[in-house]
């Protein structure tokens, strides 16, 4: 999957622009049980949304739909946030204008005091994407816009840059996510269009493939580190939600129902996953779904609540 806009902008337009006829219908018209009446638990998700003007923009929001807190309005594309482990400040990317225009950004957790930490970027092996938080001052991402291109971290309060990884050519290091207690880095490693899931340490030593033939959407740990929730192709060539165990040991296949499911979330409590599910309704009708499931895999339930052109990034 190359690069018009980070992951979460990526898998939103593939979803928004492809979801109005053709494709495989496979069980992609199986229901799910709706979640019923939901109920405020205290969190909050935090999500990109495809607004009505066409741009895409930061929100928070709780299970029920019923706190809908716009964070920003950029002119184009606001994505990928994160919250910081103090969950005080947010990271996110932001594109104004062009594929060579993406610049990293923090916020306070309200979406007030935004701060561009990297205005004066103007080579291209420098521009910034899919952000998660090393630790309160520093923060990774996928560095650069093209093959090869590796993992690198900036210092928030001095600016410094340091390279983590260096794959080789044609190779990318894309979609770092950052273990609760930032020690290790899970990504994704690509060649061509092949994806695999890659651990390293947090300085990017004793990179190694764990799961291999991955999808190309952000893995995420869940809440105590002993498991990765990631994209994978089913058979029928569905991206569907797995788990394995941290080292990469028994991957479970979590969904089976819709044309695909993506972007999987971990709950606070380590004990569901949200992701985004792009279902059939009928004959060329689609539609796309805020999803929950169990982290063993029982009891999907449709948020409908939600909007449906949410894109989840991370729940506290």
């Amino acid at each position: 999957m190359k690069y018009v806009f980070p992951i979460v902008g990526v898998a939103m337009l593939a979803l928004l622009m492809g979801g109005c006829g053709g494709g495989d219908t496979g069980d992609g018209s199986e229901t799910v049980e709706d979640a019923g009446e939901l109920v405020d638990d205290g969190s909050r998700l935090l999500v990109t949304r495809l607004t009505p003007a066409g741009d895409f923009d930061i929100y928070l929001t709780n299970l029920t739909g019923s706190v809908r807190q716009q964070l920003t309005t950029g002119p184009k594309f606001d994505g990928a946030p994160r919250w910081s482990p103090d969950g005080t400040r947010i990271a996110f990317i932001r594109n104004e204008k062009s594929a060579i225009s993406y610049r990293l950004y923090i916020m306070n957790a309200d979406g007030s005091s935004e701060r561009n930490l990297m205005p004066d970027v103007v080579e291209a092996v420098d521009i910034p994407q899919e952000p998660d938080w090393l630790d309160n001052d520093t923060l990774v991402y996928h560095r650069g816009t093209g093959v090869p291109a590796g993992l690198a971290k900036r210092s928030i309060t001095t600016g410094e840059v340091t390279v983590l990884t260096t794959p080789g050519p044609g190779t990318l290091d894309e979609q770092p996510s950052v273990s609760p207690d930032g020690s290790k880095l899970a990504f994704l490693r690509s060649k061509g269009f092949n994806k695999d899931l890659y651990i390293a340490n947090a300085d990017g030593t004793n990179a190694h493939p764990i799961v291999t033939s991955v999808a190309g959407y952000t893995p995420t740990w869940s809440p105590d580190g002993t498991k990765i929730a990631f994209g994978r192709k089913s058979p029928k060539q569905k991206s569907e939600i797995y788990v394995a165990n941290a080292d990469g040991s028994n991957p479970v296949q979590l969904t089976s129902k819709g044309l695909a499911n993506i972007t999987p979330v971990w709950s606070p409590d380590g004990s569901k996953i949200i992701f985004v599910s792009h279902v059939k309704l009928g004959d060329k009708r689609y539609r796309h779904e805020l999803h929950r499931i169990n982290a063993d895999g029982t009891g999907q339930q449709r948020l409908s609540g939600n909007e449906q052109t949410d894109s989840p990034s991370d729940w506290r």
